[in-house]
């Protein structure tokens, strides 16, 4: 009964709640003005799209920077990125039907590029013999994870150049073509730069 007697309550509370605002007397007036109702729903929709956005963005800024801490690595060498190219291949071709126990070796033709954002700065400085422009170059700096680093327009694996593959399983012809196809795939290395070769 009690409950019953509370929701009452909290229901005529509700309704002169809305009773004030209706009898408020710039509400009144905001809604005697023609085709008010039309542009009141719009900005509504306006504002709750805009709320709507920003939540969105700034969930999809927090995961994208999780997941660049998570999913990406940076190497610090063409050596660190090769060799995790070739673990990651050798965990890949090993687990292929009939391969056994399988090396991996990748040459590459060139070493990452990384080009970063530049600002320039001229400096003028006058003398009594004219005046002289330096011209100073430096990177742009970010902030990441309380670090400031160069901000990175784009970067270039190495060229892989060629793959040596060494299996205990690649004497069987299907094992072999199926290594070939995967390698392929996953690296867009040409045939003729594929070699597999039957190990113990």
């Amino acid at each position: 009964m009690n409950q019953n007697n509370e929701e009452v309550a909290n229901s005529q509370n509700k309704k002169s709640i809305l009773f004030k605002i209706k009898q408020n007397a710039f509400i009144k007036q905001l809604l005697s003005i023609k085709n008010i109702k039309p542009i009141i729903a719009i900005i509504l929709f306006v504002v709750v799209a805009l709320v709507v956005i920003n939540i969105d963005f700034s969930k999809s800024k927090n995961t994208t920077a999780a997941s660049a801490n998570s999913s990406t690595t940076d190497y610090t060498s063409s050596k660190a990125y090769i060799d995790d190219l070739e673990n990651r291949l050798t965990a890949i071709l090993s687990a292929i039907k009939g391969a056994g126990q399988t090396r991996v070796m990748i040459t590459i033709e060139n070493g990452p590029e990384i080009n970063v954002a530049n600002q320039t700065e001229e400096k003028t400085t006058t003398t009594g013999s004219g005046s002289t422009v330096t011209v100073v170059t430096s990177p742009i700096l970010i902030s990441v994870a309380g670090e400031d680093v160069p901000l990175v327009t784009s970067e270039t694996v190495p060229k892989i150049q060629g793959v040596i593959v060494v299996s205990a399983g690649a004497s069987d012809i299907r094992v072999r073509l199926d290594m070939l196809y995967a390698i392929q795939a996953l690296l867009d290395v040409p045939k003729d730069n594929i070699q597999i070769f039957a190990g113990s």
